[in-house]
């Protein structure tokens, strides 16, 4: 019903914003339309019509890994989180990378983060699914913590959290002997992230750079599908980074078992907020073609419940069964030849 009703509001929605302008007498027919469909489903239909105009969308002629033109339609998607506007996810004819086209622009962006249900700016305890997601944020907090004590060895512990969020993986760094360091571009989640930590944080690379630093571990948790451009960004973090350095991506994969189950209601796509859509092979050839090669490859096994929790709630279904499509999901993952967890952590080193 929600993906059918939405498909159908989306092509009509343009003509409803002309009626509503019109002095022709189109209400009958108007409000027979709304007289069909559930509350919910008004307010999402509402949620549409106060929309502006989309005027603020760039589109990509290159693939951002190969950076060859051409690509056909992979997904259409629904921003569920914010706006509740459309958007396609394309893949590239060359590669096969996927990836949001069109985007909004760097102007506009901002405003698709603009949620309290958006959890990493906010935390945001409201809602089921959110609470289940501080509920197993301190054990994934202390993974990550031995994790990259693992991998420092007995190098200098300095490590920099690129997309910080609102700064409890820096406050626990911090806690535990780390010179700590965070990045994080959201004002209001920079803020709360400084009244939890010491720390110094930063709202851009650029001024990361700008303090001469060297890090031993940069991490991303969550932050590559985010960012504007990847090649800048990349040669950014490898400037940061020291040549025995490790750098760390955790990203959703788009080639999961709970990403082929929901298609267009998976909530790893998160468009437009994620604008790229990595599969485990992307992550090879970007790696490789800035310099760095894949170490390590790690699962995060509560990501998958937690996707399909949302998943489910997007496409109005029972959250039982989104335990158990994570528990499939998960499964699935082990017994594969290669990695396909809904989310993984690559670990990078640089190419030497």
């Amino acid at each position: 019903m929600a993906s059918t009703y939405h498909n159908d509001v989306v092509s009509r929605i343009h003509f409803v914003r002309k009626v509503l302008k019109t002095k022709e007498n189109y209400e009958a027919k108007f409000l027979l339309f709304l007289g069909s469909v559930a509350d919910k489903e008004k307010t999402r239909f509402f949620a549409l019509m106060n929309t502006p105009a989309r005027t603020n969308l760039e589109t990509l002629e290159h693939c951002p890994i190969c950076q060859e033109k051409g690509s056909s339609e992979y997904q259409k998607c629904t921003d569920f989180t914010v706006s509740q506007e459309p958007f396609t996810i394309v893949s590239c004819n060359a590669c096969g990378f996927r990836y949001t086209n069109p985007r909004p622009n760097q102007e506009s962006i901002g405003s698709y983060y603009e949620s309290e249900a958006y959890v990493s700016h906010t935390d945001t305890r409201e809602g089921f699914v959110h609470r289940i997601y501080h509920a197993v944020k301190s054990i994934t907090l202390a993974q990550k913590l031995r994790l990259i004590g693992r991998l420092v060895g007995k190098r200098k512990k300095t490590v920099l959290d690129w997309g910080c969020g609102t700064g409890d993986f820096v406050s626990l760094c911090k806690q535990n002997g780390w010179e700590a360091v965070g990045m994080e571009p959201d004002e209001k989640a920079r803020k709360r992230a400084s009244e939890k930590s010491s720390a110094m944080f930063y709202g851009k690379g650029e001024e990361v750079a700008s303090q001469n630093f060297v890090f031993e571990v940069i991490t991303l948790w969550h932050v590559l599908e985010h960012v504007d451009s990847l090649s800048e960004h990349f040669a950014l973090l490898s400037k940061l980074l020291s040549d025995s350095g490790t750098l760390i991506l955790a990203l959703p994969n788009s080639n999961s078992h709970d990403a082929t189950h929901y298609g267009p209601f998976w909530a790893a796509y998160d468009v437009p907020r994620h604008l790229y859509h990595f599969r485990p092979s992307d992550v090879t050839k970007i790696a490789l073609s800035h310099g760095f090669v894949v170490n390590e490859t790690l699962p995060m096994k509560f990501d998958a419940f937690y996707v399909s929790l949302l998943s489910e709630r997007y496409k109005d279904g029972p959250s039982w069964k989104g335990w158990v499509r994570g528990m499939v999901s998960n499964l699935k993952a082990a017994l594969a030849k290669e990695p396909t967890y809904s989310s993984q952590i690559y670990v990078l080193k640089k190419v030497r």
